[in-house]
């Protein structure tokens, strides 16, 4: 059973909405088996927001504006699934770094926190050795929500998008009509 879902404001079309995603999001959870869940949903406020989630640590927000797009359950299903299979393929990890680039950053954060010491002669001393990686994450904004996905990335979440609808008994279709729904109507 998922943890909890939190909104911005109650009235009694978001209590449906709030059981609705609850009831979903339970359902592809179980889907994905293993003892997947424990997921957070966040329904916010936002109609002129169209969009849904996930992030790290198994949580999901979903905009209000969402539902003025879907056109059935199993479409918000589909979008649900879609967003739990990206975490599934763990595209929602941290930001990973190739061995070059993790090991220029580790030559920076010494050669760093080496000038920060000699500069405040010794009253700065920063030794954790992946600060500038944090800093660069920081500076380039590459949050959860800001990343880009390769081609194969996204086909790989499609495909267990469509699994985990096969076995919630969703019809795994509806995703993919409101793919090419969406996409005739912004073909951007």
């Amino acid at each position: 059973r998922i943890d909890n879902v939190r909104h911005v404001r109650r009235n009694s079309d978001d209590q449906a909405r709030i059981a609705q995603l609850e009831r979903i999001v339970d359902h592809l959870a179980r889907a994905a088996g293993a003892g997947y869940g424990n997921w957070r949903v966040y329904l916010l406020d936002a109609p002129e927001v169209i969009d849904v989630r996930a992030v790290a640590g198994n949580r999901i927000f979903v905009w209000s504006g969402l539902y003025d797009t879907i056109q059935s359950e199993d479409e918000l299903a589909g979008l649900l699934a879609y967003e739990i299979a990206h975490d599934l393929s763990r595209h929602t990890a941290p930001v990973r770094f190739n061995l070059m680039s993790s090991l220029l950053f580790q030559l920076g954060s010494v050669a760093g926190s080496t000038a920060l010491m000699i500069a405040s002669q010794g009253a700065v001393n920063v030794g954790m050795v992946d600060w500038m990686k944090l800093a660069y994450i920081e500076a380039r904004d590459l949050g959860p929500d800001e990343r880009y996905y390769s081609r194969t990335e996204e086909q790989r979440a499609a495909t267990i998008a469509l699994m985990l609808l096969r076995r919630s008994e969703c019809r795994p279709e509806a995703l993919v009509e409101f793919y090419w729904r969406t996409l005739e109507a912004h073909p951007d």
